[in-house]
C-alpha cells in the first residue's frame, strides 16, 4: 500500500488484522488520529498517518501477534501486562520505554475480539479463539524473520541449561510454530519441506499421546529431534 493512499475504517480494519468494529470503536473514542479528510461522507486517512499511529501505540499485527504467543507459554495460559511488555522489550518488537499501560490498552482491544480474556487481578489469558489465529498465523507463514527471533530468544535460556518447565514449555511452542513458519518458505526445497513436516507430525503424535512416563519421554525426543531437523534444514536455505 502507498503511503499516501486514502484509507477508510475498513481498510484500516484489514491492514491492521482486526476487525471492523474494532477501528469503529477506536474512531468513536478518540483514539484514531484526526482524519484528514471524508469520503462519501465517511472519515479518511492518509495510510502513512495510521500506519505512524500504529507503530507509536502498538497496534501492528506482529504486537498482537507477540502478545499471543507470550501468553501461551505463560503459567495457567495467562500472566500480567507488565512481563508481557518486558518479553516484546527483549525481543525487540516493542520499544524500550513502551509502557505496560500503553500494551495493556492493545490486550483491551484484544478482549473486545474474543482474542484474550482478563481474570483476577487483571491477568490476561489467551482463549481458544485466540489460539486459532496464532495458528492460522503460523500456518500461513506470518513474519518470519520475527517468529525467528522470538524462537532465538526463547531458545537461548535453554542453551544455557537455565531453564525451568515454563521456559521450556515458551521454547517448544517457539520452536514448533518456526518450523510451521518456514515450511511456507517459497525457496524452500521439497526435501528439506519434507523433513519438517514430518518432524512436525512426530511432535503432534508424541503429544496426542495419554500421559505416562514413556509418553513424557517420547515428547522429549520428537522436540529433540525437530531441533536437530530444523538446525540441519537452516543450513541449507537462504538467511530470512
Amino acid at each position: 500500500m502507498m503511503d499516501d493512499e486514502i484509507v477508510g475504517e475498513k481498510e484500516i480494519a484489514r491492514m491492521l488484522a482486526v476487525k471492523e468494529n474494532t477501528v469503529h470503536q477506536w474512531q468513536s473514542r478518540g483514539s484514531l488520529p484526526r482524519p484528514d479528510g471524508f469520503a462519501s461522507g465517511n472519515p479518511a486517512w492518509h495510510w502513512s498517518s495510521i500506519q505512524q499511529w500504529a507503530e507509536a501505540t502498538g497496534r501492528i499485527p506482529s504486537v498482537r501477534d507477540h502478545i499471543l504467543t507470550v501468553l501461551t507459554a505463560s503459567p495457567q495460559g495467562g500472566t500480567f501486562a507488565t512481563p508481557i511488555t518486558g518479553a516484546l522489550v527483549r525481543l525487540g518488537v516493542v520499544g524500550p520505554n513502551t509502557s505496560p499501560a500503553r500494551i495493556a490498552t492493545v490486550l483491551t482491544d484484544m478482549l473486545t475480539e474474543g482474542l484474550v480474556s482478563v481474570h483476577l487481578r487483571n491477568e490476561w489469558r489467551i482463549t481458544a479463539e485466540g489460539l486459532a489465529a496464532l495458528n492460522a498465523s503460523s500456518e500461513d507463514g506470518g513474519d518470519l524473520l520475527r517468529v525467528r527471533r522470538l524462537y532465538e530468544e526463547c531458545r537461548r535460556p535453554v542453551l544455557k541449561e537455565t531453564a525451568g518447565y515454563y521456559t521450556e514449555k515458551r521454547y517448544r511452542l517457539a520452536l514448533a510454530r518456526y518450523a510451521r513458519a518456514l515450511t511456507a518458505r517459497e525457496d524452500l526445497s521439497s526435501p528439506n519441506r519434507g523433513q519438517l513436516l514430518a518432524a512436525r507430525e512426530a511432535v503432534d503424535r508424541a503429544e496426542a499421546g495419554a500421559w505416562s512416563p514413556r509418553m513424557v519421554d517420547a515428547v522429549d525426543h520428537a522436540y529433540e529431534q525437530l531441533q536437530k531437523v530444523l538446525d540441519q534444514v537452516e543450513s541449507n536455505v537462504p538467511p530470512t
